[in-house]
């Protein structure tokens, strides 16, 4: 942009520089603050981060939100932090580049083959946002899914879907591949996975087509079990999820947090 372009710019009312701005992403929105200080009194009004914010996600909150003086600080604070919503059933987060919406529901809520019965046990978790998780006793058959609505979702954004989990040191059967599935409308893909990681931390996620799973930042491990794209104006509902139904050996040792659905370039 020609300095004399972005002096004209720059000669906008508040109102319209904010509008504008608030038409773009957070990150875009950070970025104009360097302009002039025109842009930055537009990047920073409320105008603007009100615009990232969902605005039916705070009522669903459990816990009542800290005392922010700006729109800005809010949306900083809901892309750091993870939020119980929904009577605590699932997290919230929103990306902090995109202000794409990120959820995880717990594993009391996924359907999980068998979870009602002694096979699986749930137990506390001072390691778990929700204090709790379901710990695989033993089961030959092994099937773990969640149905999302698609309208909670970010519009054309790229979504991954990822089982978070933990595998107990005497951890077993599940050296083996499984696979992992997600379905929106007509769409189906299948991709073969091991839960138990690699031994070497150097080697590839993904070894011929078995993928692995990951460490996340807070020691957890997550599984990626598929992506698809959210366009504009969709509706209906995204299943994801890994089962492993055709070789009735046993298996037990998975401790599960829950599944987790975020944009895909987000790393953890």
């Amino acid at each position: 942009m020609k300095s004399n372009d972005r002096c004209e710019i720059s000669r906008l009312s508040n109102d319209i520089l904010s509008h504008v701005i608030s038409l773009t992403s957070p990150k875009d929105a950070s970025r104009f603050q360097v302009i002039s200080p025109a842009f930055k009194s537009a990047s920073n009004s409320d105008a603007v981060w009100e615009r990232f914010i969902p605005s039916d996600i705070i009522s669903r909150f459990v816990d009542p939100l800290p005392v922010f003086y700006s729109k800005k600080e809010l949306f900083f604070h809901l892309s750091d932090h993870d939020a119980l919503i929904d009577d605590g059933t699932m997290t919230f987060r929103l990306d902090r580049k995109t202000g794409a919406k990120i959820y995880m529901v717990r594993a009391k809520n996924i359907a999980i083959a068998w979870a009602d019965t002694q096979y699986w046990q749930r137990v506390p978790s001072h390691d778990s946002r929700f204090g709790e998780v379901a710990t695989l006793l033993l089961v030959w058959w092994l099937r773990i899914s969640h149905t999302f609505n698609i309208k909670e979702l970010s519009p054309e954004t790229m979504y991954a879907s990822y089982l978070v989990f933990k595998l107990e040191d005497d951890s077993d059967g599940l050296d083996d591949p499984q696979q992992t599935f997600v379905t929106v409308g007509n769409y189906q893909a299948r991709h073969n996975v091991c839960l138990q990681p690699e031994d070497d931390e150097m080697l590839p996620e993904t070894i011929g087509n078995i993928r692995f799973p990951k460490e996340r930042q807070n020691g957890w491990m997550e599984m990626e079990l598929g992506k698809f794209y959210v366009d504009k104006g969709e509706s209906g509902e995204v299943s994801t999820g890994l089962e492993e139904i055709s070789k009735l050996y046993s298996k037990r040792g998975l401790i599960v947090e829950g599944i987790e659905i975020r944009p895909k370039e987000i790393d953890h």
